[in-house]
């Protein structure tokens, strides 16, 4: 009897694990299918209805979505599905924004103004003002309605944090401009912004951690994604590609690489947020050779020494690569401006070799590594001797004088030499041994 009992309760538990599966399985779907509805309309929606109607199609449905999550609470007694119903619906909010923020956007831009070619499909005719004034407010009051209470049932402990994450973005969609480093510039302090509240609710707050607050907070992202993703169909996007390159590859390097245990994947996140960092620079440096006039002549040293920074403080993400990192960063920050003063020999060149040495040296000296300090020592002793130019000069005009300073500055060194010859030698040999020991 006993043994009957215990099996009909492990096979009625094997059930429940089976159906389990099977509703997380139907729910992931289901989400699926309406994110890509979601963003089919974006792309295609908008000629496929009538003015009069499309700007109300997203509303109705998250109204829909709301009414969903209301059967399954209170008439099915079901949390998951009213949870996941409230936080699609949140979600679906950020589509109506963008709507507002189009249309918005055409009351502010000029008649006259021709949408380019690859975004013809995406024009919104204006409508009337009272029209546009009736769909704003019946948006707003939704969102006032639906945001704190997706995100209560997604995070209750942080629902107000992650809706004001939630409303700065979607204010930033309305923004009645597309100029590109505008968007840029505001996009990567939307980010920054979000990646406080991410981290400070991450560290403060486990019950953000639960699979229901990854969605809340994936939900707070939604509005960056959509910003990005916009930029790149409009004319001469090339901002709006570094900062989503930027994005990502602090994305990569710096949250990624630490939550994931996974050696390959380490190293993998690794090779592409580095890849990333070093495409995005390049594109803007190419970007503003070609507006800044100021540049012409400086074009090695506005695209290598800032790559070698880069170089540098991607090795403060790399562990155990780190110095393999920071020595490129020294040989090519060096070679850079010794070619450079070779090539263009000049004030500038030297003062770059000059304070490019001392960097170097400084960071070799810091992080007790041979590679950056000799190369550092390299590219100053370049840039000094260039200047030794004007004691020639000087020795030219004032032969006589000049050869009685080098004498008794000669002599006055071999003095201080002679008298701390021991300490010297010590401190020497000491320094050499030093040297050798470091990586």
């Amino acid at each position: 009897m006993n043994k009957a009992i215990e099996y009909n309760e492990r096979s009625t538990e094997a059930t429940c694990a089976s159906g389990g599966k099977v509703t997380a399985f139907l729910r992931w779907a289901g989400s699926i299918t309406l994110a890509v509805s979601a963003i089919s309309f974006l792309l295609q929606g908008l000629e496929e209805f009538v003015p009069g109607y499309r700007n109300w199609v997203i509303s109705g449905f998250i109204v829909v979505l709301c009414i969903c999550g209301l059967i399954c609470g209170y008439l099915m007694q079901e949390t998951r599905g009213a949870r996941l119903f409230f936080g699609l619906a949140t979600a679906f909010l950020t589509v109506q924004f963008t709507q507002i923020g189009t249309m918005i956007y055409q009351y502010s831009a000029p008649l006259s103004e021709d949408f380019h070619s690859a975004l013809s499909w995406w024009r919104v005719d204006r409508i009337p003002l009272a029209t546009f004034a009736l769909i704003a407010a019946a948006s707003l009051i939704l969102a006032v309605l639906v945001v704190p209470t997706g995100f209560s049932m997604l995070a209750r402990s942080q629902a107000r944090t992650l809706s004001a994450g939630f409303f700065a973005g979607n204010a930033l969609l309305m923004v009645p401009s597309r100029e590109n480093f505008a968007m840029a510039t505001s996009s990567v302090l939307l980010y920054l912004g979000l990646r406080f509240l991410t981290r400070r609710s991450l560290m403060r707050d486990p019950v953000i951690r639960t699979a229901e607050g990854l969605a809340g907070l994936a939900i707070m992202w939604i509005p960056l994604a959509i910003i990005g993703g916009r930029g790149f169909f409009y004319p001469d996007g090339w901002a709006m590609m570094c900062a989503m390159l930027g994005i990502g590859a602090a994305t990569l390097l710096i949250d990624v690489r630490s939550s994931v245990r996974s050696a390959f994947l380490r190293f993998l996140a690794q090779v592409l947020g580095v890849s990333a960092a070093l495409l995005a620079w390049l594109i803007a440096a190419q970007e503003t050779l070609h507006r800044v006039p100021a540049l012409s002549g400086y074009e090695t040293l506005w695209i290598f020494l800032p790559l070698a920074l880069l170089l540098h403080l991607v090795s403060y993400t790399a562990e155990k690569q780190a110095s393999k990192y920071r020595a490129g960063a020294g040989l090519l920050a060096g070679f850079t401006t010794l070619g450079f003063l070779l090539d263009h020999p000049g004030y500038g060149a030297s003062f770059a070799a000059i304070l490019t040495g001392l960097v170097l040296t400084c960071s070799g000296l810091h992080h007790k590594e041979k590679t950056p300090l000799l190369s550092g020592m390299v590219s100053f002793a370049s840039g000094i001797l260039f200047n030794l130019k004007f004691a020639l000069e000087f020795y030219q005009a004032f032969p006589w004088a000049s050869s009685a300073v080098l004498g008794l500055l000669v002599l006055l060194l071999a003095s201080y030499i002679d008298s701390r010859e021991r300490i010297f030698l010590h401190k020497t040999w000491q320094a050499y041994q030093t040297l050798k020991s470091w990586g």
